[in-house]
Order: C-alpha cells, then structure tokens, then sequence
C-alpha cells in the first residue's frame, strides 16, 4: 500500500515562494503582492496566515537558520575539537558566500529599513537569540567551544566568550568576504590567518594547530569566493 502523497497546506506554499523570491532577489523580494501572485492566491490569504508581512518575514529566517543550523554541524563531531571548531568554521563560511542574502537577512534586520517595497517593521522580527530556531544555532557553536575548553588545549576561559568572540572573528570575516574588500584571492589564507591568530590566543600551540588544520580540510573544502558586484 503506497504512502499518502503530502499536499502542501497554503501556508507552506506562501513560505517556499517567499524563500526561493528571497534566494535570488534578497530581502527586496519579499513582498506580500508578488508572493501571493506566484503561489496564485490573494494577499488575503498570506495575512491570514503570517498576520503581515512581519510575520511572513520572520518565518522565512527562521527556515534559514534552520538550513544555517544544519550546515555548521554538517562536518559532524570527532576526537579532535580544535579540528571541529574549524571544520565548523569552513562550514559556516561556506553557506554565508552560497546563501548570501539568507545571511543578511538573519543577521542583518538592518536592510529590512532600506528595502523598497517590504513592508516589515524590524520590530516584527525577531533577534536570532530571540527564537528557538536561532537558539539551536548558536548553541551548536557554544557547543563546540565547550568541548574545546573542555578538552584542556586551550587556557581556562568560559566556553560563551569562546564561542561569541569566534562567532564574532567568523560574522566579520564572511561579511567582508561578501562585500568582496579582500585584495588576496585565497580565502583559506585569510581564514587561516584569523584562525590561527584566535586560536593562539585561546593557548592552542601552533603545532597542534597545523594538525588540526589538515584534518579539517579533509572534511570540509573551502567554496571560491564569490564574484564581486
């Protein structure tokens, strides 16, 4: 006996058209007429479900930083956290460049302001701490810096200033990367570099370092830069 097919609800079709509209136009896309248009329903039908286009908004970043969440643990955990860390790290960097305007829109509410024809109060959409979505997705980077201070290769420190002052190194690097102000055409080289400099910091000996590098580029490639505008 075959399974019953899924007929996606309204709702669920309202959500995939303002997702695939925000991969190729950026947050611009997001417009309550257009996204009722391309699903062939009124935009009655989007308030309805999402109450505005706050709310349309808000549930489209919570589908990437579910795609987000996925893709910095898709290197997956070893013996080795320094080796972790940094494969997570290439994971991140990765879906930043291949998912721009995803990106932008979970950690930069700012553009909602400066978008024509998106109707959003920032208000309406919450913080990326502010959801479970987002929780879950920094909580996996608290967890690797937990199993990294843990393992005793670093100083003493607390695993949350680990983790922000990663995640803060790792949100700066891929900002500028996207914006295309690197001269030098290597990514893994200034990756590399930040990596290096942080973890040092942290007390990891350079020779352990190395190592670690090496593993984590078997697990992860680094992606080409993107074009630049």
């Amino acid at each position: 006996m075959s399974a019953p097919v899924h007929t996606p609800s309204i709702r669920d079709l309202l959500l995939d058209a303002a997702c695939e509209r925000l991969a190729k136009e950026g947050v611009a896309g997001l417009q309550a007429r257009v996204i009722a248009s391309d699903v062939g329903v009124s935009t009655t039908a989007l308030y309805t479900h999402f109450g505005n286009i706050g709310g349309l908004v808000a549930a489209v970043s919570q589908v990437s930083l579910r795609r987000f969440s996925d893709a910095i643990t898709s290197a997956g955990i070893t013996d080795d956290p320094v080796a972790d860390m940094l494969a997570m790290g290439m994971a991140y960097r990765n879906f930043a460049i291949t998912n721009r305007h995803e990106y932008e829109l979970m950690f930069n509410h700012a553009v909602l302001r400066v978008s024509r024809g998106v109707r959003a109060d920032v208000a309406d959409v919450p913080k990326l701490l502010e959801t479970p979505e987002g929780l879950k997705a920094y909580n996996h980077i608290l967890g690797f810096s937990t199993r990294l201070v843990e393992s005793g290769v670093t100083r003493p420190l607390e695993a949350h200033l680990v983790s922000t002052g990663l995640w803060s190194a790792l949100h700066g690097f891929v900002l500028l990367e996207i914006l295309g102000h690197f001269l030098v055409e290597s990514s893994l080289t200034i990756f590399g570099s930040i990596a290096f400099q942080m973890f040092m910091g942290l007390g990891i000996p350079p020779e352990r370092l190395q190592l670690s590098m090496a593993n984590a580029l078997t697990r992860v490639t680094m992606l080409p830069s993107p074009a630049r505008d």
